[in-house]
């Protein structure tokens, strides 16, 4: 007696599903999707990316063995970029990954077959040796060194420190040339270590006392910042990598007693830095010319909607002047009392009710010398909002259960600054 097995319908769908997904990966290869231009052998090749891409040049034997490199490319895969770069250890340590410092690089295109490629290491201290797919990383990420995507094979050293001393130097620029009693501009510091070795311990400080600048609003793209006193600015940037910079911006405000220029210089030190080094830790004078002539001229905005109509409501700020201000009924402000010959930039920060801000919200107006509040320096434009709301209909459940066609159906309200409302409904 012959017996026959019975499959469980479960088993012979899970068959089916794996059939079914087994047809599709291989359709998916085989698909033009997958498939690159012809590759130097004459085939259709597959391009790779991420991480598939440098596993597949990982199994087909891509390594690191100090300064050189094997590059393996499978005949099916298309040409790939790889970079192979050698990196200076300042500390003698792998970590921090910023830290390092790149010495050699060769970055080409390889297309199947083995390629032997060689850099150079440095012969002074610890180095470290990396292949990885796409183009030269000159600025390692501190928490895994290159992208894990990216990285095929690595060689290093520890334990000897690169030879050398730290060099910080600092540069300082300001926004404008040219400002006038009370007007607002920005400083901005720009720290550097040209030198081989980590700095540690970087400061920073800008004195202004001589004339008086008002400063406020520190940022720094390391450490902290803060204004002592409203005219001293001081720094704590800690350790700077070599070849590393840090930016610094503050703004400064002017006085009477400025005029007629504000001059100043920033200075950076490092707590390991040799002083045969320190000659360069001094900025070069950075001179800002202060207008102080006073004056009656004005400064007058106007605030209209596309076809003209006076706009009310509207809220500026003037660079450089205290406070904001709202246009009225006859949607203008005015601005009295300016120095002849100014320039002020006017910024509208706020719209007036059902209306939006123009493409231009900022503009740069000169003043009327003769203080004339009647003609407009500058025109503001704003655009009608096209719609107040979006919410559920209040009166879904009347439909719902006094009509049944419309069970089932979703419905929004539009409302039109004109009061009208348009109900909206539609198949779910």
């Amino acid at each position: 007696m012959v017996v026959s097995r019975v499959w469980p319908v479960r088993h012979v769908t899970y068959s089916v599903i794996a059939a079914l997904a087994l047809l599709m990966l291989l359709a998916a290869f085989a698909s033009p999707a997958r498939v690159a231009a012809t590759g130097g052998s004459g085939q259709n090749c597959i391009t790779l990316q991420g991480s598939a891409l440098r596993d597949a040049l990982r199994y087909a034997g891509s390594n690191v063995q100090g300064d050189t490199a094997t590059v393996a490319v499978p005949n099916w895969l298309c040409p790939v970029e790889v970079s192979f770069s050698s990196y200076r250890l300042p500390s003698g340590f792998i970590r921090p990954f910023s830290e390092q410092v790149l010495h050699d690089n060769k970055t080409a295109t390889y297309g199947p077959g083995r390629t032997t490629v060689q850099i150079d290491l440095p012969d002074d201290c610890s180095w470290q040796s990396d292949l990885y797919t796409g183009p030269v990383v000159e600025t390692l990420n501190d928490s895994y060194g290159h992208p894990p995507t990216r990285i095929i094979a690595w060689k290093y050293t520890q334990g000897s420190p690169c030879a050398g001393n730290p060099d910080v130097i600092i540069e300082k620029s300001a926004s404008r040339d040219e400002v006038w009693v009370g007007q607002p501009y920005r400083y901005t510091l720009v720290v550097k270590n040209i030198g081989d070795k980590r700095a540690d311990g970087v400061k920073v400080k800008d004195n202004t006392l001589d004339p008086p600048l008002i400063l406020s609003a520190p940022e720094s793209t390391q450490g902290s910042c803060s204004i002592i006193n409203t005219n001293n600015l001081a720094c704590d940037l800690g350790n700077v990598g070599p070849g590393k910079s840090v930016t610094i911006t503050f703004t400064a405000k002017t006085t009477p007693e400025t005029c007629p220029r504000a001059r100043n210089q920033a200075q950076v030190s490092a707590a390991n830095e040799p002083i045969e080094n320190q000659a360069n830790n001094l900025s070069e004078f950075v001179n800002v010319r202060v207008n102080c002539d006073t004056g009656e001229a004005a400064l007058n905005v106007k605030k209209v909607d596309p076809e003209g109509n006076k706009l009310a409501g509207a809220i500026f700020v003037v660079e450089g002047i205290d406070g904001q201000f709202v246009t009225n009924e006859d949607g203008k402000f005015c601005i009295v009392g300016l120095p002849n010959d100014s320039i002020w930039e006017v910024t509208e920060i706020k719209a007036p009710d059902g209306y939006v801000i123009g493409t231009q919200p900022t503009q740069m107006v000169e003043v009327d010398d003769d203080g004339d509040c009647d003609s407009a320096s500058a025109t503001f434009v704003n655009e009608k909002k096209k719609r107040d709301d979006h919410r559920p209909c209040w009166d879904w459940d009347w439909f719902r259960w006094h009509d049944r066609w419309f069970r089932g159906w979703g419905n929004h309200v539009d409302k039109d600054y004109s009061g009208h409302y348009t109900v909206w409904f539609w198949r779910r």
